[in-house]
Parts: structure tokens; sequence; C-alpha cells
């Protein structure tokens, strides 16, 4: 790349700014000639002020010729630089256009083949459907039936549990009645064994005064009064011996209420079982 020369040319040529020797001992002389001769400094001194006014403007049009050279290489070189990127990035476009359109006609055969297999694809499952209607046709029909019937099964299973379950409500409260009974049985059965245990007691007490009468009567050998008191003691064993019959009576009464009562809660008890067990089957039954 040619760049231009003229400014570095230009300033190499430039006078020296710094006055030499020489310049300086007749600048020197020239200041004693004229302090010694005033009437004759005038002209010189004019045309020093001339000089310097041109070396002046000499040394201002160097400056701004060397500066406007400057600007202009810098500037050279900037419009270098900027052609030289706009080609880079000119090529880089051509490069992406080139790609974009490889990839836009790439897109294109996709699509169409994309398409392509569409179709063929929703061809064939129109085609097995067909097949798969024809063939499975009677086949979902028959199975429509079968749900059909399952459902209207399961709906009288449902009416028969409902039914079941009404009737074990008054079986549940017979057996909480039943149970209620047991239970007070229970409790008469246990007054009763107290009654008798109390009874048992009142019979040996009396066993034992008649022992003690007894004794009585044979220490003071008093046969009248013995044979007095014997006959006021007899009718009292003999109600006691009655009221304990009577006891035993009503215990085995109630004992056998209590068998009674028992089988019958036992009978529920089966009853529910076997309930409970048709209901599992209707529940387990498709």
């Amino acid at each position: 790349m040619n760049r231009p020369s003229g400014p570095k040319q230009n300033m190499d040529e430039l006078p020296s700014l710094v006055p030499d020797r020489d310049e300086i001992v007749s600048r020197q002389r020239s200041l004693k000639s004229s302090r010694s001769k005033p009437g004759q400094a005038a002209k010189p001194a004019d045309k020093k002020t001339g000089t310097g006014f041109l070396w002046f403007w000499v040394v201002l049009l160097i400056t701004v010729n060397t500066g406007l050279g400057w600007w202009c290489f810098q500037l050279y070189s900037k419009l270098e630089q900027a052609g030289s990127d706009r080609a880079i990035l000119t090529a880089r476009v051509e490069a992406m256009e080139q790609q974009m359109s490889a990839t836009d006609e790439n897109l294109v055969l996709n699509e169409t083949s994309l398409q392509n297999r569409f179709s063929n694809i929703m061809a064939e499952i129109r085609k097995l459907w067909d097949v798969s209607n024809k063939r499975n046709k009677a086949w979902i029909q028959t199975n429509q039936e079968d749900i059909k019937n399952i459902i209207e099964g399961n709906k009288q299973a449902d009416k028969s549990l409902t039914a079941i379950l009404e009737q074990l409500a008054p079986l549940k409260e017979q057996l909480n009645t039943q149970q209620t009974t047991v239970v007070d049985l229970q409790s008469l059965s246990q007054e009763a064994k107290i009654g008798l245990e109390a009874l048992k007691k009142n019979l040996n007490d009396l066993q034992k005064q008649y022992e003690a009468a007894n004794a009585r009567m044979d220490e003071l050998a008093l046969g009248q009064q013995l044979l007095s008191d014997q006959s006021q003691l007899e009718p009292r064993i003999s109600s006691l011996e009655q009221k304990e019959k009577s006891m035993s009576l009503d215990l085995e009464s109630i004992s056998t209420s209590r068998t009674q009562v028992s089988a019958r809660l036992v009978s529920l008890q089966n009853q529910i079982k076997a309930l409970e067990q048709q209901i599992l089957e209707l529940k387990g039954t498709p």
C-alpha cells in the first residue's frame, strides 16, 4: 500500500529555528553598533522586523501544512482500514446469504419430504383403521352388549345388597336385644347365686343353732322343752329347704333360658355370617 511521503519530506526540509553561533555574534555586533550610532540604527531594525514577520509566516505555513498532511495521512489510513473492514463484512454477508439460501432450500426439501411422509402415514392409518373397523366391529358390538349386561347386573346386585342391608338392620336390632337379655339373665343368675349362698349360710347358721339346741337339750335333759324347741325348729328348717328347692328350680330355669338364648345367638351369628358371605360374593362377581 503506497502512502504519501510529502509531509515527511517537508518536515525534513524545514529550516532550524535555533540560531547559529554566527547569527548570534552578528546580532550582538549589530546591537553594539546600534547603541554606538543611534542615528543609523533605524534602517537595520526595520529590516530585522520584516525578516521576523516573514519567518513567522513561513513557520506558520509549514506548521499548518504539516498538520494538514498528518491529518490527511490519518484520514487516508482510516479510509483504507474502513475499506478492508467493509470488504471483510461484505464477504461475511455473502457467505451468510449463501448459507441462508442453502438452509432455505434444505428447509423446503425437508418440509416437502415431511408432508409426503405425513400423507403416506395418514393413508396407512386410514387403511389400518378401515381394516380394524371391519374386523372388530362385531367384537366391539358384542363387548358393548356384555358391558351393558354387566352394568345391569351390577345395578341388580346393588339393589340386592340394599335389600340385604335392610334385612340385616332388624336382625342387628334383635341381636342387640338378645345380647341385652343375656346380660340381664347373667345379672339375675349372679343375684340368684348370691341369694343361694346367703340361704346356704343361713341353713348352716340354723344347723349350728340346731346343734347347739340339741346340746343344750342333752345337757339340760329337759325332754318337754327339747320337743317343743324341736317342733319349733323343724318348720323353719322345712321352710328353708323348700326355699332352697325353689331357688334351685329358679336356677335351673335360668340356666335353661340362658342355653336357649345362647343357641339363638349362635343361630343369629351364623345367619349374619351367611349374609356377609352372600354380600362378598355379590361384590366379587363382575
